[in-house]
């Protein structure tokens, strides 16, 4: 990313939902993406917005402790909070625990069918 404040932060997030509807496989993704000039620190903890690709009120606002090595996020689909997560300072646990709610009613997404 060029900036040493942001190595805590992932470089995009991906939500998606899997389903079979009438023998058809179909895949829904969001992909979120940072919004660098939102990156603020307030004394130890670091935070920075992640915008939907696909458009919409559909963000999160990803948050690292670095004191106590934590992470923290929020999912918002037109403004309201739909979701969120905590973990350590694996990044990899907090992503799971982040992604697991997958998408989300009204929330802007990519679909796509194949047969």
């Amino acid at each position: 990313t060029g900036r040493p404040e942001w190595n805590n932060f992932p470089f995009n997030v991906l939500f998606m939902n899997y389903a079979i509807k009438d023998g058809q496989h179909i895949t829904g993704t969001a992909l979120y993406e940072p919004d660098f000039y939102t990156y603020r620190k307030d004394g130890h903890l670091s935070l920075m917005r992640y915008h939907n690709v696909y458009g919409g009120e559909c963000y999160l606002i990803i948050a690292y402790d670095e004191k106590n090595k934590r992470y923290h996020g929020k999912k918002y689909v037109n403004g309201k909070s739909v979701g969120s997560a905590d973990g350590g300072n694996d990044w990899k646990n907090f992503f799971i625990h982040l992604t697991m709610m997958g998408l989300v009613a009204d929330e802007q997404c990519r679909m796509e069918t194949e047969k």
